[in-house]
């Protein structure tokens, strides 16, 4: 009897790493926004006469051009669950999650072979997403570095 791999089990799909890069972005800069108010933003930014300055303040990064698929799901409750695991620095800064803490979950979950290297891709993606977005919000404003002699 032939042993169908983590992929067939739970629908892994070998899609585009950007979509899921895509989707994932715009789920992080979703996820510090008013629900309300970014829907109302949305609708007004969707009406035909609607003013550039509306459309930038709904959009900042440019309309997502696709909706998010049912596979990046699989991703995103994997990152969500060891996203913590990883190494903070005393004076702030996130490093990236380990690869024992993706190997751990990875085998936890049935994925090896094949399966865990795409896994593992997939996921290095959406760490390297979040990682950047950290790395942004926690910038200083330019205004509060004080000047170099």
């Amino acid at each position: 009897m032939r042993r169908h791999g983590f992929a067939h089990r739970r629908r892994v799909r070998r899609g585009s790493g950007k979509k899921l890069l895509e989707a994932f972005r715009d789920r992080i800069w979703r996820e510090g926004l008013d629900p309300e108010r970014q829907d109302w933003l949305e609708e007004l930014a969707a009406e035909e006469d609607a003013e550039d300055w509306v459309i930038k303040a709904a959009f900042p990064a440019g309309r997502i051009e696709f909706e998010p698929e049912p596979w990046h799901r699989l991703y995103w409750q994997a990152w969500e669950a060891i996203r913590f695991d990883r190494f903070y620095g005393a004076m702030g800064g996130e490093g990236p999650i380990p690869y024992m803490v993706i190997r751990t979950y990875a085998d936890d979950h049935g994925i090896s072979g094949d399966d865990f290297k795409l896994f593992r891709a997939f996921l290095k993606i959406l760490d390297d997403a979040w990682l950047l977005h950290v790395a942004k919000r926690d910038r200083p404003p330019p205004e509060s570095v004080p000047p170099s002699s």
